[in-house]
């Protein structure tokens, strides 16, 4: 009864090499598809996460600033400092100055003053430069730069800041001790290096409380 299927043949050696190497090369491509995704995935997954580190430091910045406490009845040894400095080629600017937690987060166990520096450093080991912000609720006049210092951002490749008086002139350097006031604006641009490309911000915030 099965004489009908005689004249039915089995797939030769050679045929089944061809299958084999079509499934392979099918195979090739669906793993090769898999890992671009993967990749963008990863790409996309770390400049969200950047974009996040970003506008957190920004917000840290503004409220230092806009907390910036000046205080009349200290101007001697109140101090307030933009230094304009270059590390490495790049613009590598600090800032130095007193401040508080009056408009701080009510949750956080904030002390009322205390000294706040940001500052770029160089790593020898990798060969870049990152941000860092430094803290200590022990104001010394005569040591302000003091604090642990904390990296807020790596694989910077600009830390401007500039002050002005009236918004419209800018200069790239402030002390309190020579001019005896704050600024009315103060500028901050940062360039860093992400996945390989070079991304650019800027953004002004105003200083804010006066202590009579």
């Amino acid at each position: 009864m099965f004489s009908k299927y005689k004249h039915l043949k089995g797939l030769t050696l050679i045929e089944i090499l061809i299958v084999i190497s079509l499934i392979g090369v099918l195979f090739v491509g669906l793993f090769g598809t898999y890992f671009q995704i993967r990749n963008i995935i990863i790409t996309q997954s770390k400049s969200s996460i950047d974009n996040d580190r970003m506008s957190a430091l920004i917000f840290t910045i503004t409220k230092d600033i806009e907390n910036v406490l000046f205080e009349p009845w200290n101007q001697k040894n109140y101090f307030f400092t933009v230094e304009k400095l270059v590390s490495h080629g790049i613009e590598s600017d600090a800032i130095n100055f007193c401040t508080g937690s009056l408009y701080g987060n009510p949750e956080l166990l904030q002390a009322n003053f205390y000294s706040v520096t940001y500052f770029t450093d160089y790593n020898e080991e990798n060969g870049s430069t990152s941000l860092y912000r430094s803290e200590d609720v022990f104001i010394d006049y005569k040591k302000s730069k003091n604090g642990i210092p904390v990296p807020v951002m790596n694989n910077i490749e600009k830390f401007k800041i500039e002050c002005s008086e009236n918004g419209k002139d800018w200069i790239s350097d402030w002390k309190f001790s020579d001019k005896k006031k704050l600024p009315s604006n103060i500028k901050f641009t940062i360039s860093w290096l992400e996945s390989g490309l070079q991304r650019n911000i800027d953004f002004q915030v105003t200083p804010g409380i006066l202590l009579k």
